[in-house]
């Protein structure tokens, strides 16, 4: 689970897809190759940040006439559970541009009021690097009331 259930959503949007398989709570990039696509940037330096993903993509219920991303006309191989929050890869994700979220896909030390940045993989952190992005800030230190999770604002 990368997401606890405190979530107070200022903004979001549904502008998106996702070509690959992952979890909710990882900072998602617009796609430098593909329109109307976001990816999970494994180099974060100089990616441009379009929101925090807040549900899961899965290979599972994938459209078995899906000849390209323009072309969803919903039939699936497999039932999806709606009940989940998830969808299916190259499906349109939700995506956290302003709000609060508690996550785990955080790396190194965070404390309360730390400014956020997006590092590589799609995870946040405290750390100021070269041409990462600054998404939001810390509401409570790592751990603080969620093990291994902490509250963010994202405002990006």
């Amino acid at each position: 689970m990368a997401l606890k259930a405190h979530q107070k959503i200022i903004a979001d949007d549904i502008n998106f897809r996702l070509g690959t398989a992952e979890e909710r709570g990882i900072m998602v990039c617009i796609s430098t190759t593909t329109d109307g696509e976001v990816t999970k940037a494994a180099n974060a330096s100089g990616a441009r940040v379009a929101g925090m993903l807040l549900m899961d993509t899965v290979t599972r219920g994938t459209p078995g006439n899906l000849a390209s991303l323009g072309d969803d006309t919903g039939t699936t191989t497999l039932p999806r559970n709606m009940n989940k929050n998830e969808t299916y890869v190259s499906g349109v994700v939700r995506l956290l541009k302003k709000g609060e979220a508690v996550t785990d896909k955080v790396t190194g030390s965070i404390s309360k009021g730390d400014t956020l940045y997006i590092a590589d993989s799609g995870v946040l952190t405290a750390s100021a690097a070269t041409g990462y992005q600054e998404v939001g800030y810390a509401l409570e230190d790592l751990s603080d009331t969620f093990t291994g999770f902490v509250k963010v604002f994202i405002d990006c």
